[in-house]
């Protein structure tokens, strides 16, 4: 295994992005199931920062229900 390992605040973290990821419509109903399910599985960073790659970060409006993804798509989750 490769990486550093992580603690259940750090999986909580990734599995709330997926989550936002997901009602933002960036994948499916299925992606997100299988990757909360890895997510809460995984033993390392590297696992977690795998199934997160290719989404973009999304922070919720002031006010507003809804989510806007953030410009920048290197935002770092592990530093949260």
């Amino acid at each position: 295994m490769r990486g550093f390992g992580v603690r259940d605040g750090e999986r909580d973290t990734y599995v709330a992005w997926i989550e936002a990821a997901h009602a933002d419509g960036q994948i499916g109903e299925a992606d997100r199931d299988l990757r909360v399910s890895r997510a809460r599985g995984a033993e390392t960073r590297d696992e977690l920062q795998t199934l997160t790659r290719d989404l973009q970060p999304v922070v919720p409006r002031p006010g507003d229900r809804k989510s806007t993804r953030l410009n920048s798509s290197h935002t770092d989750i592990s530093r949260m």
